[in-house]
């Protein structure tokens, strides 16, 4: 009954990708993000995605470093820094085929196109969560790696998804989480900034405790 029902899922998930766009995560190979949205650029303006239109949300950071001139003198000078918001995250509004994700997926620097945890199906970003992104662009802002880890849960504070709770299954370059959110009612997986949530409980591994009893008879041996 259970494979009858997924399976269902499944065949209706294909069958509204193939009819109506969306938009979908591409995952770039860690630290190559820049050079993906390039690739994909490319295949966009030689047709090879149709329709599609590609998103690569990019932080401007500024900063100063001191450069020596002389054996003595030294100035300052601005440094322009670009970084991925999202890590190795870029986003594709798209018809979605399982053609498209095996082309999309063998891309150069390409990772895939990212799936739910523990599921063959793409991932769906909201309309609403698109907007939401464009509209909060941290320009010039410092970014600070996250302190939130995996198998953290956490509420996100907002944006269309405040109030959802989820649970980390893994942290983009320090920025961007990527949320569990079925065990907390939750109806798909989120993409979010780690500036957009709060930790509600944090997962500690316990420190493993040495044997007492064993170590004493080791002793007595």
């Amino acid at each position: 009954m259970a494979q009858e029902r997924a399976a269902d899922l499944n065949r209706k998930f294909w069958e509204k990708a193939a009819i109506e766009p969306a938009w979908y995560v591409v995952e770039a190979i860690e630290g190559e993000e820049f050079t993906l949205a390039l690739t994909l650029a490319a295949a966009l303006a030689a047709g090879a995605l149709g329709d599609a239109k590609v998103l690569h949300l990019v932080d401007t950071m500024t900063a100063t470093r001191r450069l020596r001139v002389g054996s003595m003198a030294s100035r300052r000078e601005k440094v322009i820094r670009k970084i991925s918001r999202f890590g190795p995250l870029l986003f594709v509004r798209s018809l979605m085929t399982p053609e498209l994700v095996e082309a999309l997926s063998h891309m150069p620097k390409a990772r895939g196109v990212l799936c739910a945890k523990d599921s063959a199906r793409p991932i769906v970003v909201a309309d609403a969560m698109i907007e939401f992104y464009r509209g909060n662009v941290p320009l010039g802002a410092m970014i600070e790696p996250t302190k939130i880890s995996v198998g953290d849960v956490v509420r996100v504070v907002e944006g269309p998804a405040a109030g959802q709770l989820g649970e980390v299954w893994r942290v983009d370059s320090g920025r961007a989480l990527r949320l569990d959110t079925h065990k907390f009612g939750g109806s798909a997986p989120l993409v979010i900034e780690a500036g957009h949530v709060e930790l509600v409980e944090q997962c500690r591994r316990r420190p493993i405790k040495p044997n007492v009893s064993n170590h004493g008879l080791r002793e007595r041996a």
